[in-house]
């Protein structure tokens, strides 16, 4: 004798599909506003602008992807999260360049900058919230 069972099921793909999409837009936010929390934390801070430029976007999800970002469109956030090279600096609208130095002031035609440092706050806080959401993320700078 045998014995046997059999089961079928249909779905509605389209509900499928919703329910996938949501699921994915829902992580994906998370990570983005996690990502931008942590990547505040760790902004430097002069004035304040570069810190409260930081923001999330997450499109809305098609039918195989869902997408986040974390940005900052200040124009010198690049130079601050990436570094600077070494570099010549030289007066745009005036003869001189003016600026202190040592609590006196300085005038000088051109001035040799030594470049910056890295301050990659944008990649530590999508490091970091990928280490907590079990995520990749891959760095683009544009």
């Amino acid at each position: 004798m045998r014995i046997g069972a059999r089961a079928s099921t249909r779905y509605n793909e389209a509900a499928a599909a919703q329910l996938a999409g949501d699921t994915c837009q829902d992580l994906v936010t998370a990570f983005v506003n996690d990502g931008t929390t942590y990547a505040t934390m760790r902004t430097p801070v002069r004035t304040g602008r570069l810190r409260a430029a930081n923001q999330g976007e997450v499109d809305a999800p098609t039918a195989y992807r869902c997408e986040g970002r974390m940005i900052n469109r200040t124009a010198y956030a690049l130079d601050v999260h990436n570094g600077t090279r070494p570099h010549v600096i030289t007066p745009k609208r005036a003869s001189v360049l003016r600026f202190e130095a040592g609590g006196e002031v300085v005038f000088a035609a051109r001035v040799n900058h030594p470049g910056t440092a890295p301050r990659p706050f944008l990649a530590e806080g999508a490091a970091a919230a990928a280490a907590t959401h079990n995520f990749t993320f891959t760095p683009t700078w544009t």
